[in-house]
């Protein structure tokens, strides 16, 4: 079922000598494994095609890849597109490792687990633990390109070998909007939990142009309240609704850290008044799903998106009666935690077990992995 390789023997000579700080190096991308790196390699030179200084951390900064000596070894930092860098380092003639040799080399050869993004350098251990379980999920998805996809997948994770997402593509327009999701022509309802700018609801409104159809939307950054009703707007008459709360397994109150594009909770407090506003900044009331709507079958068939920055499965356990009541089409990202892919299979299979299982992934790294259940 899994394939293991070792890092050839050519490219560990390299990578040996440039982890004993024989070799210098540059890096492209800066980004926090560069910032990792950095305190480890020799490096003489980053490549940032959209960093505005000429230096960072006294290294200086290149913008274009012609600039370049080409007789410099580099090291991709980019973990979200490791073949697009790859592609484009290759067209130069430069040699050049990404992101995830790197990491399979510190993993396996040095020891090294500082820097674990999501978990992945635990990945080998845990599916060899879970090996039973990961088998009885195979057999649960529906069609080829479920079972192929994971199968990749799993297997970059396992081995951190890229190969295995070589005809991968950047594909998130179609995200959580796949073709065997069928919905009737009545109304129809979306709830968007995690919904950041709120692109996930606009792709719902285009793909089923049903001008009865509805989303509720629920994103606790209150700060994407103008982009996410400026998308939304680009859709005539849209139905909708956006709450700024945070969704759990229990009321309370929580801190949202924000990042970039995304939002987390960072800390929980059970001694939340349960009202629906905000707290102080950065602080909210954090609710079960069950307890804040009354759905019923006047809504159309419901899809239930989620993507919460790993707080999926407490989501899900604030939702347990409207799943089990209306049977809900799920699709939700498995790729923050370890345990995704099983625990939220077997949470949502222990509601209702004749649930079609599938899976896609729309990257050509460690992200956006989503479970589908129908």
């Amino acid at each position: 079922m899994f394939v293991f390789t070792q890092i050839d023997n050519n490219s560990l000579t390299i990578l040996s000598k440039i982890f004993n700080r024989e070799l210098n190096v540059a890096l492209f991308g800066k980004s926090e494994f560069a910032d990792f790196l950095i305190d480890k390699l020799n490096v003489d030179v980053i490549i940032d095609e959209t960093y505005q200084l000429d230096s960072y951390k006294n290294i200086k900064i290149i913008n274009n890849l012609k600039n370049l000596d080409t007789e410099k070894i580099v090291i991709s930092t980019i973990l979200n597109k490791p073949w697009f860098v790859k592609r484009k380092l290759d067209n130069y003639n430069i040699v050049n490792f990404d992101a995830f040799i790197v990491l399979k080399y510190l993993r396996d050869y040095l020891n090294d687990w500082d820097f674990n993004y999501r978990e992945i350098l635990n990945y080998k251990n845990y599916v060899f633990d879970k090996i039973e379980e990961f088998k009885l999920i195979f057999g649960k998805l529906e069609d080829f390109e479920s079972k192929n996809s994971l199968y990749n997948y799993l297997n970059f994770k396992l081995d951190l070998d890229i190969s295995y997402l070589k005809f991968s593509v950047d594909n998130q327009q179609y995200q959580y909007f796949e073709k065997f999701i069928e919905l009737p022509l009545t109304s129809n309802l979306f709830i968007d939990i995690g919904a950041c700018d709120g692109r996930d609801t606009l792709n719902y409104f285009k793909f089923y142009s049903n001008p009865n159809n509805k989303a509720i939307l629920f994103e606790p950054n209150i700060s994407n309240n103008s982009v996410i009703t400026a998308n939304l707007e680009k859709i005539e008459n849209s139905q909708y609704r956006l709450f700024n709360m945070a969704l759990g397994d229990s009321q309370a109150i929580v801190e949202i850290s924000d990042f970039k594009d995304r939002s987390t909770i960072v800390e929980m407090n059970e001694n939340s008044a349960g009202n629906i506003h905000e707290i102080e900044q950065n602080k909210l009331d954090s609710v079960l799903i069950d307890n804040i709507f009354i759905f019923d079958k006047n809504d159309g068939r419901i899809i239930l998106k989620m993507d919460v920055e790993g707080y999926e499965l407490r989501v899900l356990a604030g939702a347990q009666e409207t799943i089990n009541k209306l049977k809900p089409i799920i699709a939700i990202s498995v790729y923050h935690n370890l345990n995704d892919i099983l625990s939220i299979s077997n949470f949502i299979l222990s509601i209702h077990n004749d649930y079609k299982v599938y899976f896609r992934h729309y990257t050509e790294g460690v992200d956006e992995g989503v479970m589908f259940f129908l």
